[in-house]
């Protein structure tokens, strides 16, 4: 079953989103890039500063757009991993981030597959089918999109998340 999550993030505290940023991609960068980016990583506040006050803050906006839609890969892992310690195994199949038209704040779109959940392992008997019609179920629902709020809040706690939805995809 294919799920689409949206939601909108504001008040972006650009200290730790860079750090936060660092701290991900770092393990999955060419070796040679490694420890540069680790040196990044422990200078970032400074960085930050630096940047916040030379460079116009449409250009950040823009640059981290561009760093998300780049190193999707990597952000969807860690957001697979937050979801499986929760009890779901997930598969994401895109992150798309944009800005909105009249409102400094990120539009966030993930497309993922549910695969599994303690549900279905705790009865294992349950088909694919019967599993992709539960999470149908208005309850069930509502308590994936307050486990993907908690799971949001707690990985990205540098920013504020808002109107977080999440619909399903025939």
């Amino acid at each position: 079953m294919t799920l689409q999550l949206q939601c909108n993030i504001c008040h972006v505290n650009y200290e730790k989103a860079v750090l936060y940023l660092l701290k991900k991609l770092t393990p999955s960068a060419p070796f040679e890039l490694r420890s540069f980016l680790e040196s990044i990583a422990k200078c970032s506040e400074d960085i930050t500063h630096a940047i916040i006050n030379t460079v116009a803050e449409k250009d950040i906006q823009y640059a981290i757009i561009y760093i998300i839609n780049t190193y999707h890969y990597q952000l969807s892992h860690a957001i697979e991993k937050a979801f499986f310690k929760k009890g779901f195994i997930i598969k994401i199949n895109s992150i798309t981030v944009s800005l909105e038209q009249y409102a400094p704040e990120y539009c966030i779109q993930i497309n993922l597959q549910v695969i599994s959940s303690s549900i279905k392992i705790l009865n294992p008997f349950l088909s694919d089918n019967l599993f992709g019609r539960l999470l149908h179920i208005k309850p069930l629902t509502d308590a994936l999109s307050a486990l993907a709020e908690t799971t949001f809040q707690t990985q990205f706690d540098f920013a504020e998340m808002k109107n977080l939805s999440i619909t399903s995809i025939p």
